[in-house]
């Protein structure tokens, strides 16, 4: 038997375990994305480069559900911070999480 993620579509072999999380995904789509974030916790570097983009494109793959609008925002200017903003380099640059929503969304300055 086969379970499809809501969110993304995945459809992979059905598993026992539950899922209480915000995102709109299956538990087992959540659980491979476990393996990927435990992937990416083994190495500092491989973390340093891809944690933010990993978190952000599967949170944007699992919008609807429970996950709130404003999250699947912020994680889309996150993709687009990350993929397609020229000016922006994670090494040299803040996220703007990291400087807050409101000075990367307020244009009185």
């Amino acid at each position: 038997m086969t379970t499809t993620c809501p969110g993304c579509g995945l459809e992979l072999a059905a598993g026992t375990q539950g899922y209480e999380r915000k995102f709109n995904a299956s538990a087992e789509c959540w659980a491979v994305f476990e393996e990927v974030l435990a992937k990416e916790f083994q190495s500092a570097a491989l973390f340093g480069q891809v944690h933010q983009l990993t978190v952000d494109a599967f949170a944007v793959q699992h919008a609807g559900g429970r996950h709130p609008d404003k999250s699947v925002c912020i994680h889309l200017v996150g993709l687009h911070l990350n993929c397609g903003h020229p000016r922006f380099d994670p090494k040299y640059d803040d996220h703007p999480r990291e400087r807050g929503w409101s000075s990367w969304t307020d244009d009185r300055d």
